[in-house]
């Protein structure tokens, strides 16, 4: 009798959408790992896709496709109810993970480490990006200050299965905002929250600044469905992105412009990030009170 193959150390779930031009970037990446192919299994929820995604991730050796149907919360939840490993990391069907992201990953997750671990996303940028893309790549997902205000972004996100599963996994109700919610229920569950520099992925910066404002009225919305109030918390902590931060964000990714472009950076930042996220906050504040009820 043959016996079974071990059990991976962790499962890699990539929620994917109408993704043929990128997924096959984020699955070589993942072929390209340090840490051995049989200690980690890939696992692709198909959300519905109409393209060639689905057939794309089946022809990639070791890749398991799921088939999804009700967004990326639901794709996020299916693939962590066919996981077989311990632990799940989270990516998307954009970014691309260094060789050393899961090695790297498991290490800080050890036994003794945290619940769950948000890890650096790079946008990388050069003299030829947008003032668009040089603001993504300075402000959003910035995991190490997102971290420091109790939340995470799906694109880099581990955690143990048991706690994903003792906080029912992604509310497959909430159209936005579905990563900042759960990690901020696992953190109010009492579990930790920790950030790992040297755990990698890289992601395209976004070049549209509606989508720079509606996904910071996506994080600011589910913070005030969970009664995050962003004004308080930007008068203990300072704001939502540091001004002062933006040119160290853009040496990490690759290219600080000069004072014009970045005072141009600077302007951009309030009108499509700040307002927004303000604007989505007030909005999540108002609906929670309003499902609460009077006291």
């Amino acid at each position: 009798m043959t016996p079974a193959p071990p059990l991976p150390l962790v499962s890699v779930v990539i929620p994917a959408r109408n993704a043929a031009e990128t997924l096959p970037g984020t699955l070589a990446a993942l072929a390209r790992q340090v840490l051995s192919r049989d200690a980690f299994e890939v696992i692709v929820v198909d959300d519905g896709s109409s393209d060639t995604t689905a057939q794309l991730a089946a022809r990639m050796p070791g890749v398991r496709v799921v088939a999804g149907q009700g967004g990326v919360n639901a794709a996020r939840n299916a693939g962590a109810a066919v996981a077989r490993a311990p632990m799940l990391a989270f990516t998307d069907a954009d970014c691309v993970p260094d060789p050393s992201w899961l090695g790297q990953g498991l290490c800080h997750m050890g036994e003794e480490g945290p619940a769950l671990l948000a890890g650096r996303i790079l946008a990388p940028v050069d003299g030829r990006s947008s003032l668009t893309a040089l603001l993504d790549a300075a402000q959003n997902y910035d995991q190490r200050r997102y971290v420091a205000e109790g939340h995470a972004a799906s694109g880099n996100l581990w955690v143990r299965r048991e706690v994903f599963e003792a906080v029912r996994g992604f509310d497959e109700a909430m159209r936005r905002g579905g990563d900042t919610d759960f990690s901020v229920r696992v953190v109010a569950s009492g579990h930790a929250l920790a950030y790992a520099h040297d755990v990698v992925v890289s992601h395209p910066p976004l070049r549209s600044p509606r989508d720079l404002a509606r996904r910071a009225y996506r994080i600011g919305h589910a913070l005030g469905l969970r009664g995050r109030s962003q004004l308080a918390e930007r008068r203990r902590s300072g704001p939502y992105v540091a001004t002062s931060s933006l040119g160290d964000r853009l040496a990490e990714a690759g290219h600080v412009p000069g004072r014009w472009r970045m005072a141009a950076v600077r302007l951009l930042q309030q009108v499509v990030s700040r307002l927004p996220l303000l604007a989505g906050n007030l909005v999540g504040l108002r609906a929670a009170r309003r499902s609460h009820g009077p006291r």
